[in-house]
């Protein structure tokens, strides 16, 4: 075979805040010339791939990274296998980002993608590749470098039999820090904005789901007396425990209740603005609490390579004997259906991952 002829890919032709489906386009007429793909590269045919808000932001030209220019192939994460690898004249052995030898039919996932996981066919640098035991289903592998990583970073400040707080409890995020606490023995108190959650977060292994809407109220005293209701149901149902670490993916009112409930010396860290509103600071949780804000990216624990290889290595042992497992899934759409998936994922109606089969 000297060409992989006509497959079918997702493009971001454009970014449009708040309608992401106008930004993609379903593209069926790429094609691959295989005597053009050189040593240190190789062909991966995409399997899956997961819809994350990253994803949405990125559609929607508000996240913190872009294509170099468009109209790019879309989507960050993915799993695949290794289809062609050309040959070297010197006869070096392809490596992976680990240094190990990569083979055609290797399972693997990337990071980074460089861009472009939507789509059948990926020409990328075997060194950006990860080799993934073939015993991990490859639905599960395309939700491996993102969501879990991103938790064991948030968790590293947390200790067995310590209490955390965290929002957006219900988002594929939010069922893997539940699930990579549970595994290191972190008691987790979690909020969503929604009643009927509680059966399934328990079930991952949450200790306590408390519903919080956090809308914003035209009368600031019912919002005031809201949040601190919810914060006092909190304490009673933890007791005498202390929280030293809340989670914030929201902002706005529900960030306020996490820093609410924090203990003296508690750290308040971000790693989302799902609200996209302002989170008021507060003086007192300041003055008399003292309260750290931070915020927090994956590219911190990347930073760190040994951390980084430790992660790896923890996060495949704890997948591989059922301690954590892939985010709950709400739906698969094919390439050819990307304006309906991205509306699927775009939508507050939807219970887990929205993945591409690709």
């Amino acid at each position: 075979m000297s060409k992989i002829k006509t497959f079918g890919r997702v493009l971001l032709k454009q970014t449009c805040k708040g309608k992401p489906t106008d930004s993609v386009e379903y593209d069926s007429e790429e094609s691959i010339d295989l005597s053009l793909v050189k040593p240190g590269q190789c062909v991966v045919k995409l399997a899956f791939s997961p819809i994350n808000p990253s994803d949405i932001n990125v559609l929607e030209g508000t996240y913190v990274r872009s294509p170099p220019s468009l109209p790019a192939v879309a989507g960050m994460e993915g799993s695949g296998v290794v289809f062609y690898l050309p040959e070297d004249s010197t006869g070096a052995d392809p490596l992976d980002q680990t240094g190990n030898a990569i083979s055609v039919g290797d399972h693997v996932v990337a990071w980074p993608w460089n861009w472009g996981s939507w789509a059948e066919y990926k020409v990328i640098d075997t060194k950006c590749l990860r080799m993934i035991p073939k015993e991990i289903d490859l639905k599960t592998a395309s939700m491996m470098c993102v969501n879990p990583p991103t938790a064991y970073g948030l968790l590293l400040g947390a200790r067995k039999g310590e209490w955390i707080i965290q929002n957006a409890a219900n988002s594929g995020m939010g069922q893997a820090i539940i699930q990579v606490a549970k595994a290191r023995g972190i008691h987790t108190i979690n909020v969503v904005r929604r009643q009927g959650l509680q059966q399934k977060l328990v079930e991952l292994g949450a200790d306590v789901v408390v519903v919080f809407p956090g809308v914003r109220q035209q009368n600031k005293g019912i919002e005031k007396e809201k949040l601190a209701e919810t914060a006092a149901r909190i304490k009673n149902l933890i007791g005498r425990a202390t929280v030293k670490l809340a989670i914030n993916a929201v902002c706005g009112l529900s960030g306020e209740l996490l820093a609410k409930c924090l203990s003296t010396g508690g750290v308040h860290l971000t790693y989302g603005v799902m609200a996209q509103e302002p989170m008021t600071v507060s003086g007192g949780q300041l003055l008399f609490k003292d309260i750290t804000y931070k915020g927090w990216h994956l590219q911190k624990l990347r930073a760190n390579p040994k951390a980084y290889e430790d992660m790896w290595e923890w996060l495949i042992d704890a997948i591989m004997n059922e301690k954590v497992t892939a985010s709950s899934i709400d739906s698969i759409f094919p390439l050819s259906q990307a304006k309906a998936a991205v509306e699927r994922a775009f939508s507050n109606q939807r219970n887990g991952k929205v993945l591409f089969q690709c």
